[in-house]
């Protein structure tokens, strides 16, 4: 019996080797697709994401500029907030998120009331990390990959 799952078990897996083949080519890379949907393209109208990892923003600005896929989705990217320029970039791009980002830098936490605010006007999705977690975990609801406020 051994002897023959020697042999069975590697034939089995190379019978997956076409199926996998399509999908492990760099070519046609696609492993991000099923985390940016839930991540991004599939997103409310209008939401505000609060990225808490910079693979996620890179993601996020991939898709914009690459595939301008969300133009009605702001992204505000708490790691690199305190980037030189970053604060002016969004006083230009998307100015109702400064006082959101000022507040964050100043306390190193998000401001619930801020939030609160911005999920009267607009559906407001945060990318849970332990900081945000002490901070505002109890206005967060799991919502797939994010977490809705």
């Amino acid at each position: 019996m051994a002897l023959g799952l020697w042999f069975v078990l590697p034939a089995l897996a190379l019978l997956q080797w076409p199926r996998a083949q399509a999908y492990a080519a760099l070519s046609g890379f696609g492993a991000t697709d099923v985390f940016d949907d839930v991540r991004y393209r599939r997103l409310p109208p209008r939401t505000l994401l609060v990225a808490s990892h910079p693979q996620s923003v890179f993601r996020a600005w991939e898709l914009e500029l690459g595939e301008h896929a969300r133009p009605d989705v702001s992204v505000l990217s708490l790691p690199f907030l305190r980037y030189p320029g970053a604060l002016q970039g969004l006083e230009r791009h998307t100015p109702e998120l400064v006082p959101l980002a000022r507040s964050y830098l100043q306390r190193g936490v998000l401001d619930a009331s801020l939030l609160d605010a911005h999920a009267r006007e607009r559906p407001v999705r945060v990318e849970l990390d332990l900081g945000v977690a002490t901070s505002v975990g109890d206005h967060l609801v799991p919502a797939g990959l994010l977490h809705r406020w």
